[in-house]
């Protein structure tokens, strides 16, 4: 049997350096970048909490095409859309000391729509009350966000829901925990209290009581 000389070694050593450096330069080397776009005329967003899942599912009309399953917190108890469609607020149920806030950017953008994603998870507060049916609050030109258990609401743009923004929101102080809904009029803001059976007129800006009805 024939002893390789170290001249043989130092040069299949050599040989094999390099082929993995030309690997490494292959696969960091620039590639063609194509839209994520997706031909679909709508987009369904159910939250599936059967045993042993937690998520949200898209699914592409009118094709039927299922384009994401995102994992969330368990397990989502409300979903509501932003104004514009782009995000969607997601609360999670109230039998747990961490109640998140998630936020799913939908992906719908002028034009076309792409993979939607977590966008946030905010541990805010406790029982989130986000919106009414599909639609979520707003109150002069931002969107509001109650945590009724924690007598707080939230009011914030939807560029704070940006992934790549900070969550930025004003925080106003309420009377009692409750279960709240509002409604703005010309005069004001009126908050009720459901489980007190109470309706309170707010100034505008929902700060200053201006007036209880029992």
């Amino acid at each position: 049997m024939r002893r390789r000389t170290p001249y043989l070694l130092r040069l299949r050593r050599g040989l094999a350096a390099l082929a993995l450096g030309l690997a490494l330069a292959w696969a960091h080397a620039p590639v063609p970048e194509r839209p994520e776009a997706y031909g679909a005329e709508a987009r369904l967003f159910a939250l599936d909490n059967r045993p042993g899942l937690s998520r949200l599912v898209a699914v592409d009309l009118p094709q039927g095409q299922v384009v994401a399953e995102i994992s969330l917190p368990p397990r989502g108890m409300s979903l509501v859309a932003t104004p514009s469609g782009r995000y969607l607020l997601v609360s999670r149920g109230r039998d747990t000391d961490r109640q998140w806030l998630s936020v799913v950017w939908t992906e719908k953008e002028e034009g076309r729509w792409s993979r939607p994603v977590l966008a946030k998870s905010l541990l805010l507060g406790r029982g989130w009350n986000v919106g009414h049916g599909a639609e979520a609050y707003t109150h002069g030109g931002r969107l509001l966000a109650f945590a009724e258990r924690d007598a707080l609401a939230f009011l914030f743009t939807e560029e704070a829901l940006d992934p790549a923004a900070p969550f930025q929101a004003e925080r106003l102080r309420l009377p009692s925990p409750d279960h709240y809904h509002v409604v703005e009029a010309p005069e004001g803001t009126y908050l009720t209290f459901l489980r007190q059976g109470q309706v309170v007129l707010y100034d505008p800006a929902l700060k200053e009581e201006r007036g209880r009805f029992p």
